[in-house]
């Protein structure tokens, strides 16, 4: 009966002869088969050579800050550009130049009188030292603190006013709200560029009370208005009413003055000139005369001028543009009776 025997196990200890080994003879062979091959030999000179020459050029965009460190610490910060350094400076971090927005809305912020006020503010940081912002304070960690800071800065400012007062938070205001928050930002490279309070608004129930006040203001200044415009409408009815009552006074009063002299200068002419008076009016009596004697039924009565009578009847009784003479009618021997008709 043969007996077999079982294989020696390997020893781990042992190097593979297949894996070559990290030692002198190792990179002896990596090199022997470099120099075999000169397309490896150029482009491994090329990488190494490339390589270096990135080192040595940093390019930094626009709108940004190159920080470049020296065996892991700050060296200096450059402006937007292309540079050429030695290989030991390495740029570490680029810093956004552009200004940083925040909005920030506070919730239920206290008044003074104790109302609950909604605020919502825009601020606008800028960061003038790159180098402090970065490491000074991580960009996540900036976002809390300055959420932080706006949110008790404004509840600061809020709870020292009244609650209708801060309706009329605006640049004075924020001005404060500016200047709090950048002696805050101040040691971390940041200033505060702009401070806005885009929304205030108090709780419901307090706007609506305040919207009807202020709706009943509006109405009595309008019924104010107008008011004083019916008053100013009356007086000056009443200043024009007066005014024409003097324009007629004085229209009359110079009518008057005017009748007066015409009359004054009448009486003088009268007084130098009686005969002509006498016989103009002596003249209209007979044109009336002439104007009553066309018609048959007119009943003419002469009044007390007897030394024109006979020459009046003369002009009735002649003919006229050729007409045959009017015979005057005959006079009754006895007076008419009162109550009594015509006689036939």
């Amino acid at each position: 009966m043969t007996t077999t025997h079982p294989e020696p196990l390997l020893d781990a200890s042992a190097p593979d002869p297949h894996v070559p080994t990290a030692g002198v003879g190792f990179w002896r062979d990596a090199f022997r088969r470099l120099r075999k091959s000169r397309q490896a030999m150029t482009g491994a000179v090329l990488l190494v050579v490339f390589s270096f020459l990135g080192r040595l050029f940093i390019k930094v965009p626009e709108g940004a800050w190159g920080l470049v460190s020296r065996r892991n610490r700050h060296e200096r910060t450059l402006l937007p550009g292309n540079y050429v350094v030695p290989p030991w400076l390495t740029l570490t971090h680029f810093v956004a130049r552009r200004e940083i927005v925040f909005d920030a809305p506070i919730a239920a912020a206290p008044s003074k009188d104790g109302v609950r006020v909604n605020v919502d503010v825009l601020v606008t940081f800028r960061v003038v030292d790159p180098a402090r912002f970065v490491y000074q304070i991580s960009i996540g960690d900036y976002d809390q603190f300055a959420q932080a800071a706006i949110q008790d800065t404004v509840r600061g400012l809020v709870r020292n006013m009244a609650s209708l007062d801060t309706l009329d938070l605006g640049p004075d205001q924020a001005t404060k709200l500016k200047a709090a928050l950048g002696k805050l930002t101040g040691p971390f490279g940041v200033e505060v560029a702009a401070a806005t309070f885009t929304s205030i608004t108090l709780p419901a129930e307090m706007s609506a009370s305040l919207e009807a006040q202020r709706l009943a203001i509006m109405q009595l200044a309008e019924q104010t208005q107008q008011f004083a415009l019916e008053q100013k409408k009356l007086q000056d009815k009443a200043a024009l009413e007066s005014q024409e009552e003097a324009e007629k006074k004085g229209s009359v009063e110079h009518e008057a003055t005017v009748e007066e002299l015409r009359l004054r200068h009448m009486e003088d002419r009268l007084a130098a000139h009686p005969n002509a008076a006498r016989y103009d009016l002596e003249l209209q009596r007979l044109k009336v005369a002439r104007a009553l004697a066309k018609n048959t039924r007119a009943v003419v009565g002469l009044g007390a001028a007897p030394s024109l009578t006979p020459f009046i009847e003369a002009e009735i009784l002649s003919p006229a543009n050729g007409e045959e003479p009017v015979k005057p009618a005959p006079r009754s021997s006895s007076p008419r009776k009162t109550g009594q008709g015509p006689t036939t």
